[in-house]
């Protein structure tokens, strides 16, 4: 794929729907939509690098090749699952088991 082709993530807001391809962590663009809301799929393109040799080409010549479609979702999502934006940290508690039980008797609901 040509970079000249991939638009530039500072143009998404989080509530933009799109492709993502996994494997080079890029944003494909945004999705389209079908005449009763669903989304198109975007298919994959045939070469996806798996290069086979041996016993595993004539056992796979036999099975029928499944289609493969880029995923597809929020931009706040897939910036998050695929990692987009560079490293990011995971947003875990920091709180010990102790302090976050004291807290959780006092407070049943609590950030």
């Amino acid at each position: 794929m040509n970079n000249a082709r991939i638009p530039p993530m500072a143009d998404y807001h989080d509530d933009d729907f799109i492709y993502v391809d996994p494997d080079k962590r890029v944003v494909i663009g945004k999705v389209e939509w079908t005449k009763d809301g669903l989304p198109l799929p975007l298919k994959r393109g045939e070469d996806d690098g798996e290069q086979e040799t041996g016993e595993n080409v004539a056992q796979n010549d036999r099975r029928r090749k499944r289609a493969r479609y880029y995923p597809w979702g929020s931009y706040r999502t897939m910036k998050r699952i695929y990692r987009l934006e560079g490293k990011m940290k995971d947003t875990v508690g920091e709180g010990t088991l102790d302090t976050v039980l004291e807290k959780a008797i006092v407070e049943p609901y609590w950030d």
